[in-house]
């Protein structure tokens, strides 16, 4: 089994979810770990958007929950619910796109892990 160079994950050779000609061929486990290795720059660009947006919607969320006086039009369950949203499927598709790529190569990995534990309640 190979092993992928950027999580050290063991990847199957004959069911690779990602793979890229990299000083012959290199396996990796999900799409985030490939574009890491080919594309670091980028990579850490998209990293730096995401973590901000993230931070600015859970800043929000956080006021909200801490505001002692009644929201205007929803309660601070729904504008929790609706501000978490985004970070959860627009920073965290990355994670969903990596188990989708397990779950077709019959294999599990950390996105997969990642994917249920913030996904269930």
């Amino acid at each position: 089994m190979a092993r992928d160079p950027v999580c050290g994950m063991y990847v199957d050779e004959d069911h690779p979810a990602f793979t890229a000609e990299v000083d012959g061929r290199t396996y990796f486990c999900s799409e985030a770990c490939m574009l890491t290795f080919v594309q670091p720059e980028v990579e850490r660009q998209n990293q730096k958007r995401l973590v901000v947006f993230s931070l600015s919607l859970g800043v929000a969320t956080m006021i909200i929950m801490f505001y002692n006086s009644p929201l205007p039009l929803l309660s601070k369950s729904l504008w929790s619910f609706l501000l978490a949203t985004p970070v959860q499927f627009i920073a965290g598709w990355r994670y969903y796109r990596g188990a989708w790529g397990a779950v077709k190569a019959r294999t599990m990995n950390m996105d997969t892990l990642i994917v249920v534990g913030t996904t269930t309640v």
